[in-house]
């Protein structure tokens, strides 16, 4: 689908990169006047946030390593029916050094990785309308197939060597098929934990109710909510009464995150305006991507090592979130760079200002909890609450000490204990991985 909305034109962002509510507010007026529905296909529920957003889920890259996929596998076919029949034992008693021999398999298996490297380079650079392939220089996209094509035949003869000359068909499917897996379980891993995009909801990051990632690569994030008032009531703080609210406006206020220590502790009003802004963030952050995701921590990164898949989306995630913004184009000078700072680059390029104008202290009210433009992933624990009730209780902030909303129908979250995160591996480190 084209990245561009209803109007045919880019959709308006705010100044931490998500659609602007009042821009979604008159399209969506104009949309539903028109249809009288919003659940239409083509409705501004589905206006993309990015020029990327058919990689969020993971599946193109995914596809993109079936065929590095099909070598790892027939090298170990190779190399298991060579030891199975105990033909490298005549040639080892022939006199052949056993290192001539892996050597001799091993160049034969780069060559044929080579070339199924470079046909796939090929391909995906002559697809038409492929924004992501048109913004990425030729050399990486040879470079990331290759690289992966020479870690799954090397992974191969590994597990060949570990089956020795057992002759066991069983054996053989069974290997085969763990390689399969572990195949897909990056693609499943970013899937299930991606967030689903709705730019109506300008909040849609973390007051939905589920917290996640957002997919392969990152996904721009503000604790502004925007929300119409149809006429409701609402309770207000400084006089401890519930009002109602006639009029048809668009409201916008903060729902900030709060640090951990105060995550799962509603308050009341009184002890909701004692909160030191240490210790909760207002204005722009950044949801993790798989890079970021994957190397959480020292536990999270043992586990994805040893599968060559998970590098291959590491590299892809950063590739494809540098270029999902217009003006962006990854070369070998963004190769070094951890998604972080890619993140704010390329918002930055987007906007045609530097990155320290763009994530400005200016913008935290005074909060201190993290830095503006932070790399995050948001806890999903429960939060009891209590609402229209004798002694409501949040563990939000109270709205006096700035523009916060004084909503205790909601809850505010914290970053996981891994976060912020600051120096997740870049395409490079991903080759060194690899």
């Amino acid at each position: 689908r084209d990245s561009r909305g209803p109007k045919g034109q880019w959709p308006q962002f705010n100044e931490c990169g998500q659609v602007d509510a009042f821009y979604y507010q008159s399209i969506s007026s104009e949309y539903f006047m028109q249809n009288g529905t919003l659940t239409a296909e083509d409705s501004p529920r589905e206006i993309p946030i990015s020029l990327n957003e058919a990689w969020r889920s993971g599946l193109p890259v995914f596809l993109m390593s079936l065929g590095p996929l099909v070598t790892g596998i027939s090298s170990f076919l190779f190399i298991r029916d060579e030891l199975a029949s105990q033909r490298w034992g005549y040639l080892r008693s022939a006199g052949l050094a056993d290192s001539a021999h892996w050597l001799s398999w091993l160049a034969a298996f780069a060559i044929t990785g080579l070339i199924n490297s470079l046909a796939g380079a090929v391909t995906v650079a002559s697809l038409p309308g492929i924004h992501t392939f048109s913004s990425v220089n030729f050399g990486l996209v040879f470079a990331t197939l290759w690289i992966l094509n020479l870690a799954l035949v090397s992974a191969s003869f590994f597990l060949a060597a570990l089956c020795g000359t057992i002759n066991s068909t069983t054996l053989t499917v069974f290997v085969i098929l763990a390689m399969m897996i572990a195949s897909c379980a990056p693609l499943i891993s970013t899937s299930s934990k991606s967030r689903p995009h709705d730019p109506g909801d300008s909040n849609n990051i973390y007051d939905g109710g589920t917290a996640g990632i957002g997919g392969i690569f990152w996904l721009y994030g503000s604790t502004e909510k925007s929300y119409n008032s149809y006429g409701a009531w609402f309770y207000d703080e400084e006089t401890g009464e519930s009002k109602f609210m006639e009029e048809d406006d668009l409201q916008q206020c903060q729902v900030p995150i709060v640090s951990d220590d105060q995550d799962f502790f509603p308050m009341d009003a009184t002890e909701r305006g004692m909160i030191s802004k240490e210790n909760f963030f207002q204005g722009c952050f950044i949801l993790s991507g798989a890079s970021s995701y994957f190397s959480r921590s020292a536990t999270s990164l043992l586990f994805w090592f040893f599968m060559p898949e998970s590098h291959f989306f590491m590299a892809w995630g950063n590739i494809v979130g540098y270029t999902s913004l217009p003006n962006n184009v990854f070369s070998v000078s963004q190769v070094g760079k951890s998604p972080e700072v890619l993140a704010k680059e390329s918002m930055a390029n987007f906007r045609g200002v530097s990155v320290d104008e763009l994530y400005s202290p200016r913008n935290t009210n005074g909060t201190s909890l993290f830095e503006q433009g932070s790399t995050i992933v948001l806890d999903n624990r429960d939060i009891p609450y209590s609402y229209y009730h004798e002694d409501p209780r949040s563990n939000c902030p109270s709205g006096n000490l700035s523009d916060l909303c004084n909503d205790y129908s909601k809850h505010c979250r914290s970053p996981t204990s891994d976060y912020p995160s600051s120096d997740s591996p870049s395409v490079f480190d991903c080759f060194g991985f690899l």
